[in-house]
């Protein structure tokens, strides 16, 4: 538990959280949702889409606060926190889409698909189809 604080703290090198945590643990769930056998709906999805903002959440959380503890070049530690904004926005709008919150505008994630390459359209539709979301 020690460990998971220090983490969320930013206590680890930034090159740490974010190459060796952040980055792996983003690609896993990205081949997971791309090639895992997903049905729309299912609990097995819905748990998936949970599961996954709360890792991103965290992630994200210990890169912003490790780029904060950086010293190095501040380059480094802007451009990290430059790229924590996209994840926590997606993080916390699946999470509120996952609530079921009503009326929420799930287009909003469009602006996210156009803002950061790190994931495409079919991504949004997957995760609507996963969801088993209707217009």
């Amino acid at each position: 538990m020690e460990i998971f604080r220090k983490f969320i703290a930013g206590k680890y090198s930034l090159l740490t959280t974010f190459w060796l945590v952040a980055v792996p643990t983003a690609l896993v769930g990205k081949l997971i949702g791309h090639y895992g056998d997903l049905q729309p709906g299912s609990i097995v999805a819905i748990s998936y889409v949970a599961t996954g903002s709360l890792i991103t959440f965290i992630n994200t959380l210990a890169v912003w606060n490790s780029a904060g503890n950086y010293l190095g070049q501040t380059i480094w530690k802007w451009l990290a926190r430059v790229l924590c904004v996209p994840p926590m926005f997606v993080a916390v709008s699946l999470a509120l889409m996952l609530l079921n919150k009503p009326n929420f505008p799930t287009k909003i994630l469009m602006v996210y698909v156009g803002f950061s390459g790190m994931i495409q359209r079919e991504s949004l539709l997957n995760f609507h189809r996963i969801m088993n979301i209707t217009h």
